[in-house]
């Protein structure tokens, strides 16, 4: 119970420390790879805090694992409009000028009951309301109501406002958006003149939009802050990557050392009984320094090893104790070849090989 409890504690800490740096967004709205992510932490974390025989490692190296393809994920969105479209799709405009689009509404298998529920969490009661209402990326519904229907009603004053209509992105991370640009019939020239008026380039615009009034904005980007953040976070990634590769370098060369040792010293005890030149007294002795000695190797090895593994060893080397101490030695030979051949089950396991990942 102990046990259990110190390993929760350390696993709390652990993903407490992966969500902080995995950023604020994900306490709320997730994107489908930053939820897949979530999803895979939290079934990693629970492996070993309820299983004491499974290494606490094997579930902190994955999180780290994950976390570096987290901010690798992240950098990438951030450099390219592809690969964000691909890992985190695209807004959907599910009501379009007042009328509900039914073949978007199949395409993201979204009910028209669904809808309204959405919209009724919005405070939106009628659908009669909505100008346009969108998908996000995150599974949320954006509404924009009719101008003549939000708060502070215009109708109310007999006031009839103009025609909003939905704001458009034509550039964002300085990437130009020819979609969006063509939906309001413009052209890449067009979109060259203005943002000359911002004295920038297109490459140097963080965001670029134009309202259903024909309204244009324009924000540069940050430079040396943005620089700075994809700094960090490819150093973190970096780092953590650097970090498992040794320590997988580091554990597959001790494992490698220390189960062909005990290998080798099960073969020459073998070799030993049948020649029968050694007395039976002497290969009991040897069994014994076989068995503390591993005993001392499994402290280190019980940390990235699975327990149940290393424990049928132990096992194996009592077994060949008892059959020597019954003054049986022929009987162990079986008890030995199993006892090598576990071992090197461990060290086959333990590689990096196609065959070990699927």
């Amino acid at each position: 119970m102990l046990v259990n409890f110190v390993r929760a504690i350390i696993i709390y800490i652990i993903v407490l420390v992966v969500m902080r740096l995995m950023g604020k967004r994900e306490i709320g709205q997730l994107q489908p790879f930053e939820l897949v992510i979530s999803i895979m932490i939290a079934d990693l974390a629970s492996i070993p805090m309820t299983d004491t025989g499974v290494p606490i490692f094997n579930g902190i190296v994955p999180i780290l694992g994950l976390l570096a393809m987290h901010l690798l994920i992240t950098v990438l969105n951030i450099k390219s409009v592809s690969i964000r479209k691909i890992t985190c799709g695209k807004p959907t405009i599910l009501v379009y000028r007042g009328k509900i689009d039914e073949e978007t509404l199949k395409k993201e298998r979204f009910t028209v009951s669904e809808l309204q529920e959405r919209l009724r969490g919005k405070d939106v009661f009628n659908l009669g309301d909505v100008e346009y209402a969108i998908l996000e990326t995150n599974g949320e519904v954006s509404v924009i109501q009719k101008p003549n229907k939000r708060n502070t009603i215009p109708e109310d004053f007999s006031i009839e406002p103009e025609y909003e209509g939905l704001p458009y992105d034509l550039i964002v991370d300085g990437k130009i958006m020819y979609e969006n640009l063509s939906k309001i019939g413009k052209d890449e020239k067009w979109l060259q003149k203005q943002i000359v008026k911002f004295k920038t380039t297109p490459e140097n615009v963080l965001i670029a939009t134009m309202d259903g009034k024909g309204n244009f904005f324009c924000q540069n980007k940050s430079e040396k802050r943005r620089k700075r953040k994809m700094r960090r976070e490819a150093v973190i990634t970096i780092v953590i990557i650097l970090v498992i590769i040794i320590g997988e370098w580091l554990t597959q060369s001790y494992s490698k050392k220390t189960l062909g040792g005990v290998q080798d010293s099960l073969r020459e005890l073998k070799e030993e009984i049948l020649s029968s030149e050694i007395e039976v007294s002497e290969l009991i002795k040897k069994t014994n320094q076989i068995y503390d000695k591993w005993e001392d190797d499994n402290q280190l090895l019980s940390y990235y090893l699975e327990h149940d593994e290393l424990e049928k060893i132990n096992t194996q080397v009592v077994l060949i104790r008892g059959f020597l101490e019954s003054d049986t030695p022929q009987d162990a030979i079986p008890e030995i070849e199993e006892g090598i051949y576990i071992l090197e089950h461990i060290k086959e396991k333990e590689k990096l090989s196609i065959k070990n990942v699927f």
